[in-house]
C-alpha cells in the first residue's frame, strides 16, 4: 500500500522494459531484469533462466537494460547516478535504514547499517540548494554533519 501520490516505479520501468505478452496470465510482467547484453540479459548464468528474457523487438535486452541506461543519461537516470544499487552498497539492500531528523522538510537524510558500516544518504527535495544540520552516533564516536545540497 502507498500513501496518495506517491510515485511508484514497477520493477524494469525505469529501463523502459517491455512485457513479454506471449506468457500466461502474470508472466508476461514478471521476465528476468535485463542488466546487460550478455547471454539472458546478464540476470543468470544457468543455461536456462525460469522465464524467457525478452530477446527480440524494440524491448528486447541488447536494445534496454541497465548496463545501457548507465552509459546513456536520460532525463529519468541523471539522478541515479547518485544513488548507487543493491550490488554496490550492500548496507542499502542489506542493511537496516533510518530517518535522521533535519529540521528542513524538504531534505531527506537517511541512514543504512549492516555489518559495522553505516552508509547516509542526503535528499534536497527542493528546487533551491538547501543547508541543513543533523547529528548521527556511529559505534565508538559521535559525528555531527553540516550539508549543503
Amino acid at each position: 500500500m502507498y500513501a496518495a501520490g506517491t510515485p511508484v516505479i514497477r520493477y524494469g520501468d525505469e529501463l523502459g522494459m517491455g512485457d513479454n505478452l506471449d506468457l500466461p496470465e502474470r508472466n508476461c510482467a514478471r521476465t528476468p531484469m535485463q542488466w546487460s547484453t550478455e547471454p539472458h540479459a546478464g540476470f543468470t548464468e544457468s543455461d536456462k533462466p525460469c522465464l524467457p528474457v525478452i530477446d527480440k523487438g524494440p524491448y528486447g535486452y541488447e536494445h534496454i537494460n541497465a548496463a545501457k541506461q548507465r552509459a546513456t543519461p536520460t532525463r529519468c537516470s541523471t539522478g541515479r547516478a547518485h544513488h548507487p544499487d543493491a550490488q554496490e552498497v550492500p548496507e542499502v539492500g542489506w542493511g537496516d535504514f533510518r530517518v535522521i531528523a533535519t529540521h528542513d522538510p524538504a531534505v531527506l537524510v537517511i541512514r543504512y547499517d549492516w555489518r559495522n558500516n553505516s552508509v547516509l544518504f542526503v535528499h534536497n527535495l527542493d528546487e533551491k540548494p538547501r543547508e541543513v544540520s543533523f547529528a548521527v552516533v556511529f559505534p565508538a564516536r559521535p559525528a555531527n554533519f553540516s550539508s549543503t545540497s
